[in-house]
């Protein structure tokens, strides 16, 4: 499977992600389609992302900040 596609799926299936200690769907590295290491499990820890972490996760997506 792609690595956008891979990421499709976890974008449809995260927004119902809402309580604090939901788990959700990782994103994958989008080059090479490797899981992202340390990527947040739960929205919980998304939410307390410092923003060089949140700028690690958007590079290996290849967004800018």
């Amino acid at each position: 499977m792609r690595a956008s596609d891979a990421n499709q799926i976890s974008r449809l299936c995260n927004p119902s992600c809402r309580a604090p200690t939901s788990n959700i769907t990782p994103l994958v590295n989008a080059p090479t389609g490797e899981d992202i290491q340390n990527f947040p499990v739960t929205v919980a820890a998304i939410r307390t992302m410092n923003v060089q972490e949140a700028n690690r996760i958007l590079g290996a997506l290849d967004q800018s900040r």
